[in-house]
């Protein structure tokens, strides 16, 4: 019970940033409600079939924003290819869109490109909701720095950076030969800061980013509202994602997975309110066993997901004598089926999750609004 007294006082207090955050949430809505969105000719690196929050960027401001965006769809655990197959699949709109042939809305234009390719297009505008090849990326880094020189408000957008747009995440590898690993981004990044250059760098900060979560589209009227069953159970997924799967403590990733789980969790559900629900045991007792040869804050920083997985029915497997705490973020049929926990109380964890009043951030949403004239 002191693990998790205590990540109730790390986790559950009022953000600093709150004015911000209350600025980027009404500015969220306004675009989903169907509110206007312009900006200039951008290029967008994004890898849907992952997180939720691709796809519905794509569908619900790229679609129905003012401009021409370019749409370089990332290479990595899927390939570009099947990343389109995915948008095709979930959003019927896209079934005539094709690789490099512009795709017109009322608003706009799409060309959606493949990752591994040089970028040729003029773009005044960068946003890094998803990693590239660094052939794709030296020239998207190359083109804006032409925008810049020719007196343009050239500017880049990273998710998951360091404040000044060194790598930090996932977003900042290389898609070469497949998996992704850190090869040339901050070498590339060189080019933007060159003195002659100077394209303004603006990172997503996950002070922010973190406490502006995605409405039940119940909440939302229009499209947003009416989204496909597919594209709510994407949401669904990532959510239940966030709440059970930890990583091993071993992990060295382990604290920062862990933090903004409990950062993003702590927000939809508050497990002291529940202490007489028989399910509160089981939790301290997830908890314990996580916790088992396991640095303190690694063990706290578990905690409330753990908790609010039990509360929210869901049972962990057990292999062995051993936990199974997690899967493979990569593996969509675990992530389908959580396959962490066992199949019955899996159900019954979902179905709960469905009926969240809220879910995981809308990270790449909020990059897109943060490139907005």
């Amino acid at each position: 019970m002191d693990i998790l007294n205590d990540a109730v006082r790390t986790y559950y207090v009022a953000p600093a940033e709150f004015d911000k955050i209350q600025s980027m949430r009404a500015q969220l809505y306004d675009v989903l409600y169907g509110g206007s969105f312009n900006t200039d000719v951008t290029v967008v690196t994004s890898d849907p079939a992952e997180e939720s929050d691709d796809i519905l960027m794509i569908r619900y401001l790229l679609l129905r924003a003012s401009g021409i965006f370019y749409v370089i769809l990332s290479n990595g655990v899927f390939n570009s290819d099947e990343r389109f197959a995915h948008v095709k699949r979930i959003f019927p709109e896209f079934q005539t869109a094709e690789f490099g042939v512009p795709f017109v809305s009322h608003h706009n234009q799409i060309i959606f490109l493949r990752d591994g390719e040089p970028f040729t297009h003029a773009v005044n505008c960068y946003v890094n909701c998803g990693p590239c090849h660094s052939i794709t990326l030296k020239s998207i880094f190359e083109r804006l720095s032409e925008s810049k020189v020719a007196g343009n408000n050239a500017r880049m957008i990273t998710v998951g950076a360091n404040a000044d747009g060194t790598s930090a995440g996932i977003n900042q590898k290389q898609t070469d030969d497949g998996p992704l690993k850190d090869l040339h981004w901050n070498e590339y990044l060189a080019i933007l800061k060159n003195p002659e250059n100077l394209v303004t760098i603006k990172n997503l900060d996950v002070d922010i980013s973190r406490y502006v979560l995605l409405p039940h589209p119940s909440r939302i009227q229009g499209e947003y509202g009416s989204m496909p069953a597919e594209c709510f159970e994407d949401i669904v997924c990532t959510t239940a994602m966030f709440f059970a799967s930890r990583p091993s403590p071993k992990l060295g990733i382990a604290l920062r997975i862990n933090d903004g789980n409990s950062i993003v969790v702590s927000q939809l559900i508050d497990v002291l309110a529940y202490q007489s629900n028989p399910a509160f045991a089981y939790g301290l007792e997830l908890i314990s066993k996580y916790a088992t040869g396991c640095p303190y804050n690694i063990a706290m920083s578990a905690a409330i997901p753990l908790m609010a997985t039990a509360l929210m029915g869901g049972v962990y497997k057990e292999s062995e004598g051993n936990t199974i705490f997690g899967f493979s973020p990569t593996d969509k049929t675990a992530r389908a089926n959580v396959s962490c926990l066992t199949s019955d109380s899996a159900q019954i964890f979902l179905s709960n999750i469905r009926n969240l009043e809220k879910f995981t951030p809308g990270y790449d949403l909020l990059a897109v609004i943060l490139a907005k004239n």
